[in-house]
């Protein structure tokens, strides 16, 4: 058969399209095999080249700031178990925890407000952190109350210039238990007082005998924020035997907060939780109402024994509070103590 005749037969012209599919698709196929060369050779190169190295660690992370108060299980930030960590709570307020405890401060256009350094070690940290945030020097340290827990570590911010603030009762406490770590308040005041930086305004509140010597709480009035130490920590039992706290001074001091200050948020110094709904001061409040009723009601029907009191006395209502188990039989015992002494 003539060529012009085999190429126009109904065969091979039937056949076309299928060599034509075959071919697009080869072509195809050979595209994206070079574009996947391309992509991976530079890639494997630079692998070649560069050793495997060690994650280092992430840098603090610091969340925006909240801007309203959230609903509770939102507003309970679970802190975790980071040796530091680093959270924005609301605009140039800053919550710095250590281990178990936390402090905060607050950044102004003409300085850095801080609170408890609680140690030379997380001083340290306190310090790197404030760096992260801004170039701006402290100018102020607060202390919230006597504790060597909280108040260690400020020599740092010292020789920078800082001034450091207590109220007046700390500063006996402090000539009578001296510290190489511990820096003495430059300032001391007596019920309340005001710390102007800036643009910035800081109430400090005394409440009275509570826990320590000279507790007091620091309020921020633009953004309606508490920060306290110790006298709250939200969803978790008191501290073992209530070490250094007059308890009913501390729910007088409780009830204080909520009638005579406003805020919408607190910023509690110890604990799980960088920041909480303000029914939290109540919830504690009621903790302590609720154990000194429970033990008084036992003891009443003649168990007087601390060890059967310890076994004796339940709170169901808080077993979902950290430390239920473990802390309740010390809390009950703490109690014992004041209605069998006094105190």
């Amino acid at each position: 058969m003539p060529l012009q005749s085999f190429c126009c037969s109904p065969l091979v012209l039937a056949g076309l399209p299928y060599v034509a599919n075959q071919l697009w698709r080869a072509l195809t196929l050979c595209v994206c095999t070079c574009a996947l060369v391309l992509f991976l050779l530079p890639q494997l190169a630079v692998a070649q080249a560069s050793p495997t190295q060690p994650a280092s660690p992430p840098p603090l992370q610091v969340p925006p700031a909240q801007a309203n108060v959230p609903p509770l299980d939102e507003a309970l930030k679970w802190q975790g178990n980071e040796t530091f960590e680093l959270v924005q709570v609301s605009t140039n307020v800053f919550a710095f925890r250590f281990g178990k405890q936390s402090n905060i401060f607050i950044v102004t256009n003409a300085g850095v407000i801080a609170t408890d350094p609680l140690n030379p070690r997380a001083a340290e940290e306190l310090a790197k952190a404030i760096h992260q945030v801004t170039d701006q020097p402290v100018k102020y340290v607060i202390y919230s109350h006597n504790h060597w827990n909280r108040v260690l570590g400020g020599r740092p911010f010292k020789r920078a210039g800082a001034q450091f603030i207590s109220q007046k009762k700390c500063l006996p406490f402090f000539e009578a238990h001296p510290h190489p770590d511990l820096i003495p308040p430059d300032i001391t005041f007596d019920t309340t007082y005001e710390l102007k930086l800036g643009e910035r305004t800081v109430e400090l509140h005394y409440l009275g005998a509570n826990h320590g010597a000279c507790m007091v709480v620091l309020r921020l009035p633009a953004e309606q924020l508490l920060f306290v130490v110790d006298l709250v920590v939200p969803k978790q039992l008191p501290y073992r035997t209530m070490p250094d706290v007059d308890v009913r001074e501390w729910v007088r001091s409780l009830r204080d907060l909520e009638k005579n200050l406003t805020f919408n948020r607190i910023l509690p110094g110890a604990g799980r939780y960088f920041v909480a709904p303000a029914a939290a001061v109540r919830e504690q409040r009621e903790y302590l109402e609720n154990l000194m009723e429970a033990v008084n009601d036992v003891m009443s029907q003649g168990t007087r024994e601390p060890e059967a009191l310890r076994q004796a006395v339940k709170l169901p209502d808080y077993q979902h509070w950290l430390m239920y188990h473990e802390w309740l039989p010390l809390n009950v015992e703490r109690i014992w103590a004041l209605y069998e002494l006094g105190q």
